[in-house]
This record gives C-alpha cells, structure tokens and sequence, in this order.
C-alpha cells in the first residue's frame, strides 16, 4: 500500500485521499458511458476498488503490478485487468479504448495518442 495515504501527518493523508475523491467526482459527471477505464501507473492499485464499481471494466497499468494484484484480490475485482508494461511502450499490450483515463500520479504523461478516444482524462 503507498504509504502516503496511511501517512502519519493527517494533512498528507487527506490530501492523498481527497485528490482521488476529486477524479472520482469529476469523472462521474463527465463520463457518460462508463464500459472501461485506463488506470496508468496503478501502483498499488488504491483506486482500482473505485474505478471497478463505476466502469464495467479496467485496465490498471504499471510497470511491475504486483502490488495491485493483492487488491484486485482482497476485493475480488472480477472486472479489473492488470497489465505489466512500461507506459511509454504499450505495443502488444491489448489495452482497449477507453472511456475515461486516469494518471492520478503521473504529472508527465503525453496522451496524445488517446486523444479524441477517451472522454475524461485526468
């Protein structure tokens, strides 16, 4: 689990958590159809829970996805597909168009190839 958000500094914890309550808010009042959401960079898989009950599918997508096994796991997410590949080379990874993408820490990313093939990107 990303130790920031069981921080010990209540600031630094809710912060963390807010700023995934806040994509969660966003997407849902932009996101029409919700059939499958890109979580680039899952990480430990935090938001996958979230992003499972709101879209029909996921791809959690990270470089070494172990982490995120564990939680797709623990909350038997039946509709999240994990995916181990380096974000900047994702040929013959499958991934689907989606409808929503979320990078929540990945300030860098360049989704110009996603473009026009996904409603909310964050």
């Amino acid at each position: 689990m990303p130790r920031l958000y069981f921080y010990p500094i209540r600031f630094v914890r809710k912060f963390f958590w807010a700023r995934l309550k806040s994509i969660h808010r966003s997407m849902m009042r932009t996101v029409p159809q919700r059939r499958v959401a890109i979580d680039f960079g899952c990480g430990s898989g935090v938001f996958l829970p979230t992003l499972a009950n709101a879209f029909d599918s996921v791809q959690g997508i990270d470089i070494e996805a172990d982490e995120a096994k564990e939680i797709v796991k623990a909350y038997k997410l039946q509709n999240v597909r994990l995916i181990n590949a380096d974000i900047y080379n994702l040929n013959d990874t499958g991934i689907e168009k989606a409808d929503a993408i979320v990078a929540a820490d990945w300030s860098t990313m360049d989704f110009k190839g996603y473009r026009g093939r996904a409603t909310f990107i964050v």
